[in-house]
C-alpha cells in the first residue's frame, strides 16, 4: 500500500541516523536509508538494542548554500527548502553594507549563520506512518519526541511482536522530530530499511502542543484533503509565530477546553496581523544594527533573531514584542 496515494498531503521525510546502541562493521545503521534489500542494519546481537532517527534537512541545505557563490544562484532555485538560504544570503549582504564593525571573512560569517540556524533547519513534522521492512527482529517498541530527550519520548507502539516482513504502522499525526526504535529481541537484531511518512510543520515546538491538541482531530478527519485548512492554520501559526513563543507561552500553557477564542486570536496573528508584526520586527532590526556593539543577524523562515552583547537590547526587543502581542 502506498500511503501517499491514500493521503495525498503526506510524503516520505528525509532523516538521518543520530545514534545507535551498536552496529556491525559490514551492516551499518546508514543502510536503513537504502531500500535495496541487499543491505541492512544489524547489531549481531539478540537483545536490547536501539536506534535513534532524526528528521534531517540540514545537510541538504548546507551543501546547497556552501556551493553557491552569490545570492543570485540561489534565487534561481525553486525548491521551497532553499528559500531560507536565499534569505540568509540577503541578510549577509545587508550586514556587509550596513555595519561599521570589522566582521570576519565572508566564509566565517556564513559558518556562524549556519550554526545559528542549525536547530531550526531540522524541521519537525506530524508523523503519519512509519514503514519498516524487518529482517529478523522478534519484538520492538516505537517512541517519538520533538526534543532530544529520550526519557520524554511518547511510546506510540509499546512492546509488540515484529513480523518478519514489511510493516506500515500508523502514527496518528504525532508531532515528531526524533524516532526511537527499541529492538527488544531478535535472531539476530537486523532491519532492512525504514521510511518515515508525514507532513512537515516548520517551527513546531513542544510549546505549541495545546494548539496541536485542539486542531489534530480536525486534521485527522480531513486526512484525504490535500488542502485542509486546519493543517494550513497549524503550519502558519508554528512557522510565523515561533519567534514570539516567549510572549505566547504563558497563554498557550493555560489553554483549556474553551480554546477556540484563543486559536482564533493566533489565526489573526499568523494571518491578517502578521504584516504588522513583520514591520515591527524589521524596525527593531534596523534600530539594533545602529546601536549594538557586537552582533550577528540571521533572518530565517521569516523571523529575525538577534544576538547582542548588551542585555539591554534583548530586553528592549522582548518588551516591544510584548506590547505588540498584548
Amino acid at each position: 500500500m502506498d500511503v501517499t496515494e491514500v493521503e495525498p498531503r503526506v510524503k516520505p521525510l528525509p532523516y538521518k541516523v543520530k545514534a545507535t546502541s551498536r552496529e556491525s562493521p559490514a551492516q551499518k545503521a546508514s543502510h536503513l536509508l537504502d531500500t535495496d534489500l541487499r543491505n541492512h542494519w544489524s547489531t549481531a546481537t539478540n537483545t536490547k538494542e536501539w536506534i535513534l532517527l532524526e528528521l534531517d534537512e540540514l545537510e541538504f541545505l548546507c551543501a546547497t548554500y556552501s556551493n553557491a557563490s552569490c545570492g543570485a544562484e540561489l534565487a534561481g532555485q525553486q525548491d521551497y527548502r532553499r528559500v531560507p538560504l536565499r534569505t540568509i544570503e540577503i541578510e549577509f549582504s545587508f550586514l556587509a553594507r550596513s555595519t561599521p564593525l570589522d566582521l570576519a571573512s565572508e566564509g566565517s560569517c556564513r559558518s556562524l549563520i549556519l550554526e545559528a540556524v542549525r536547530d531550526d533547519i531540522m524541521e519537525p513534522c506530524l508523523l503519519s506512518h512509519i514503514r519498516i521492512y524487518n529482517k529478523s527482529v522478534l519484538e520492538w517498541e516505537i517512541s517519538v519526541g520533538l526534543r532530544y530527550k529520550p526519557e520524554t519520548f511518547v511510546k506510540l507502539h509499546p512492546r509488540c511482536e515484529a513480523p518478519r516482513r514489511e510493516m506500515i504502522y500508523p502514527m496518528n499525526y504525532t508531532p515528531c522530530r526524533y524516532v526511537r526504535i527499541s529492538c527488544l529481541r531478535g535472531n539476530p537484531i537486523a532491519i532492512f530499511f525504514i521510511q518515515l511518512i508525514g507532513v512537515t510543520v516548520t517551527g513546531l515546538e513542544p510549546e505549541f502542543q495545546p494548539v496541536v491538541n485542539y486542531l489534530l482531530p480536525y486534521i485527522i478527519s480531513h486526512k484525504k484533503d490535500a488542502h485542509d485548512m486546519h493543517l494550513q492554520l497549524l503550519q502558519d501559526v508554528t512557522n510565523r509565530l515561533v519567534a514570539f513563543l516567549p510572549q505566547l507561552e504563558a497563554d498557550l500553557n493555560s489553554l483549556s477546553d474553551t480554546a477556540e477564542p484563543y486559536i482564533r486570536f493566533l489565526a489573526m496573528l499568523a494571518g491578517p496581523f502578521y504584516p504588522i508584526l513583520n514591520i515591527v520586527k524589521e524596525r527593531l532590526v534596523h534600530l539594533l544594527i545602529a546601536c549594538s556593539c557586537m552582533f550577528f543577524l540571521v533572518d530565517f523562515q521569516g523571523f529575525a533573531w538577534i544576538v547582542v552583547e548588551l542585555s539591554m537590547y534583548v530586553y528592549f526587543m522582548d518588551d516591544m514584542c510584548s506590547h505588540i502581542i498584548c
